[in-house]
């Protein structure tokens, strides 16, 4: 959590000093920060677990808008309110992200958090969400 916290100071400091607004509610940054003393996450979870928390068994492949092909080893996992997408290998996620803005989303990551015991960082937005 430490580690955590100190990447967040540096966000909120860009956020701050760095960013002006632009057009529309947009924002525009100077300088960007790109996290140094955070490693991979390291999870350890059944992908067959979190479809079974999400209500799915469908699972699709990742893949960046606009680019050719798709990420090696990726997933996603569609719901009716979020996308949660991520890095599996032989059946176990490794990284799990979340695309979403309501506040059904929310509940549902609400659930992921305490199932599988995880802190979900928003790094946007300079929110840390403990279990």
């Amino acid at each position: 959590m430490s580690v955590i916290g100190s990447e967040m100071e540096e966000v909120k400091a860009v956020c701050i000093h760095e960013g002006r607004e632009y057009d529309d509610g947009m924002r525009i940054f100077k300088k960007i920060h790109v996290r140094e003393r955070i490693g991979e996450p390291q999870l350890f979870i059944a992908l067959y677990e979190l479809k079974n928390l999400l209500k799915t068994s469908d699972v699709g492949s990742l893949a960046f808008s606009g680019h050719v092909g798709f990420v090696r080893n990726g997933f996603a996992i569609n719901t009716p309110n979020a996308q949660f997408y991520g890095i599996e290998e032989n059946g176990v996620v490794k990284t799990l992200c979340m695309h979403a803005f309501n506040d059904a989303a929310t509940r549902e990551m609400e659930r992921v958090k305490k199932a599988f015991n995880l802190v979900f960082v928003e790094w946007c937005s300079c929110n840390i969400l403990l279990p």
